[in-house]
């Protein structure tokens, strides 16, 4: 069956395939920006990829300082309980404890 009301048929030949040029062309252009927006959506990616590494490595670099100021921590409470166990008085202490304080700064 074929439709009287398609307004391809009243068309010749010749414009028939003008026509069909014209939609390689377009064809041809959406598929230069397609492959253009495929590029960028790679980039942008790739961004994001990136961003997460960088975020993660700050975690872990974070992590890395909660140890060492625990440890740090740890260390004079070590070192003030051992001194205050010991028969040095509290000047000696405090002074000790404010240098070890300053290098910590540091």
């Amino acid at each position: 069956m074929r439709n009287p009301k398609n307004p391809l048929r009243k068309l010749s030949k010749l414009q028939l395939l003008e026509l069909l040029a014209e939609q390689e062309k377009e064809l041809q252009k959406l598929r230069s920006e397609l492959a253009q927006k495929e590029e960028e959506l790679k980039a942008r990616a790739l961004i994001l990829e990136e961003s997460g590494s960088i975020a993660e490595a700050a975690i872990r670099i974070n992590g890395v300082f909660e140890a060492a100021q625990a440890a740090a921590e740890q260390y004079l409470y070590s070192l003030h309980y051992k001194l205050k166990k010991s028969d040095v008085n509290d000047e000696v202490l405090q002074s000790v404890i404010d240098e070890v304080k300053q290098h910590e700064h540091e």
